[in-house]
């Protein structure tokens, strides 16, 4: 869940407000925009939480094993994210 939280957020700070690069997704851009970095972030936290809810509600339904996919989901959403947001970083400058 760091990818997501941390890696994410910090991926696109950098991007977007120390390289000056336009931020890709249509509601990311918007949120910038209109609340700027702490709104993302506020955004941030309030996904994680809805998460967090589903997964402790997960356990009235579902087995521990099942219950792994929530931040397995997280982790690899956030870990792809970042990569995406190096790649940008990298093409801008490189190529």
């Amino acid at each position: 869940m760091a990818t997501y939280g941390f890696g994410d957020s910090a991926s696109t700070y950098v991007a977007v407000r120390i390289l000056g690069l336009r931020e890709g997704n249509p509601f990311v851009a918007r949120l910038l925009e209109s609340s700027g970095f702490e709104g993302l972030v506020a955004a941030k936290v309030a996904a994680l939480c809805v998460l967090y809810g589903l997964y402790a509600a997960s356990s009235l339904f579902a087995t521990d094993r099942q219950r792994l996919f929530v931040p397995a989901f997280l982790s690899l959403l956030g870990a792809a994210l970042v990569v995406v947001n190096l790649w940008v970083v990298f093409h801008a400058y490189m190529g």
